[in-house]
């Protein structure tokens, strides 16, 4: 890896939100370091001429890849995005969602220190004493990582994983199950 290219494939799942497209787009665009390529896999929008004129508007060399039906979640296109992916890192990030400025540079620290390392973001917010992380929609997190994962069985999934990043051979080893309902959950865990 080097100060300007980190050898990461962004594979961005897209479907009928070119308008959430562009935002996507541009905050991957401001990286820096830069990824090593973009993939938007389309799950099945039909003719939608506005996403061509939001790739096209975003400034960033774009791979498109367009499945012919929808899917019905985001596993299906993920697995294809990462299939296509030629980076030695993949990382995920929904149209809907933006990494924030810094993002690529702080996976990259990552990687320098282990360069097996699955990196993940998600919606978790601190308390107002700092110490005790909860997540947005209530179930406080537990002592151990085995009561965390109990109760999140137990009560559904409260996690919201908006982007993970790792090496592309283990993301597609483990690959995301269709027929789960938390299919980031799934993998991730």
């Amino acid at each position: 890896m080097n100060a300007s290219l980190v050898d990461l494939s962004v594979v961005l799942v897209h479907y009928k939100q070119p308008q959430l497209l562009s935002r996507a787009l541009a905050s991957v665009r401001m990286q820096i370091p830069r990824a090593r390529e973009i993939i938007v896999v389309d799950d099945g929008s039909g003719f939608c001429p506005e996403l061509d004129i939001a790739i096209g508007a975003s400034g960033c060399e774009v791979r498109l890849l367009r499945l012919r039906l929808c899917s019905g979640g985001p596993a299906i296109p993920r697995n294809q995005g990462l299939a296509a992916a030629r980076g030695h890192y993949a990382a995920f990030l929904d149209a809907d969602d933006v990494w924030l400025p810094g993002h690529l540079a702080a996976l990259e620290r990552a990687w320098q220190l282990d360069s097996g390392a699955i990196v993940h973001g998600d919606q978790l917010v601190w308390g107002p004493d700092l110490q005790r992380p909860f997540l947005q929609k209530g179930l406080a997190t537990q002592a151990s990582s085995a009561a965390t994962y109990e109760a999140l069985r137990q009560f559904g999934n409260k996690i919201f994983l908006s982007t993970v990043a790792g090496p592309r051979g283990v993301l597609s080893e483990a690959s995301f199950d269709p027929w789960q309902r938390w299919e980031d959950f799934d993998l991730w865990l």
